[in-house]
């Protein structure tokens, strides 16, 4: 019986980084001296250059290095450095992170008795928070307004709407966490009153009317809930064209055009279409998002595990078994690199 691979955090950590946060970390790691020859880098392309982790093949590589006696200490400051690599580069694509970075400058600076440019900072973040629908982060405005000695009446108009806006988000998206939980591995849901209930929930949600008021993560939602609802009826047709309004509707809006949600809708408007034999569409469809994933450093590995799914069901359903092995041998490849 073959031991098991010894784990080790850091090793984890370094190789849960995409290209894009590897080369991130090189530039950052750079503004630290003469980075190639710190301890720090030498680990840090040591571990990197690990498949597997190897205790005695680490040791025995850094035998040689006067800072071998103090690997733990360089293992606790690596990972430090990795950790904020990665808070660094995310805090530019990150909405969240905006905000809070406005929060925390916000925070300093009243600290530092500079109202004026406090409230500066909390208008920063309200803005992108109202923007954005992150109305989790409202408490945290309030507080420091609060502290700032302002009124108090707009934190009780923004409770109402906000509770107002959640409520309703919830309880659209009620029905697609059911459905997660109850998909089988084939993404199919099992047992008809399931399915029944499902499809009962949803239909009641369609038929109310979204409002001019609506926010922008209800109206994707309800989109979503149409091709959804479609699905579980086996109407692909319909299910194909409820995800390609839902896939017109995020390109034209700004909050949502650069995200993830975008190749997931395409992936759904895909998935509908191939049930419907459609060769050509799907083709390119695959081809387009093979081309934004690769392109996108960040994409989440859920997503590209469903275009690989995707990818492979496509040969499959056209015949081309052989052809489709070695192509998604190809195609995995590259979505790894």
């Amino acid at each position: 019986m073959n031991p098991k691979p010894s784990r080790n955090k850091l090793h984890e950590l370094i190789h849960s980084m995409d290209k894009a946060e590897k080369r991130h970390f090189n530039l950052f790691i750079s503004g630290y001296g003469n980075h190639k020859t710190s301890r720090y880098y030498k680990l840090y392309r040591i571990l990197e250059g690990m498949i597997v982790f190897d205790k005695k093949e680490l040791k025995a590589q850094i035998a040689k290095e006067d800072w071998k006696k103090h690997l733990a200490e360089t293992k606790y400051y690596l990972k430090k450095m990795i950790i904020k690599s990665l808070r660094d580069f995310h805090s530019s694509k990150s909405v969240s992170q905006k905000i809070l970075d406005a929060l925390s400058n916000a925070d300093l600076l009243t600290k530092k008795n500079l109202r004026e440019l406090a409230i500066d900072e909390l208008e920063k973040a309200r803005t992108l928070l109202m923007e954005n629908e992150r109305y989790d982060l409202l408490p945290e405005i309030w507080y420091q307004e609060h502290r700032l000695g302002l009124s108090s009446i707009k934190a009780e108009q923004e409770t109402e709407f906000c509770l107002s806006a959640i409520a309703e988000l919830r309880e659209h998206r009620l029905p697609l966490i059911k459905m997660k939980e109850w998909e089988n591995k084939s993404g199919e849901i099992e047992g008809t009153e399931r399915l029944r209930l499902l499809r009962l929930d949803i239909g009641n949600l369609l038929e109310r009317q979204i409002s001019p008021k609506t926010g922008y993560e209800v109206r994707r939602q309800y989109l979503e809930n149409r091709s959804i609802y479609a699905r579980l009826s086996r109407d692909y047709e319909s299910a194909a064209e409820y995800s390609f309004q839902l896939v017109k509707w995020l390109l034209s809006s700004e909050i949502f055009k650069e995200q993830d949600y975008l190749n997931r809708a395409v992936l759904t408007w895909m998935d509908a279409e191939l049930r419907q034999y459609k060769k050509e569409l799907v083709e390119k469809g695959i081809q387009v998002l093979l081309h934004r994933v690769i392109k996108d450093d960040t994409s989440p590995y859920p997503t590209r595990a469903r275009l690989l799914d995707l990818f492979f069901r496509f040969h499959i359903t056209f015949g081309h078994f052989n052809e489709g092995l070695g192509a998604f041998e190809t195609f995995e490849s590259q979505l790894k690199k």
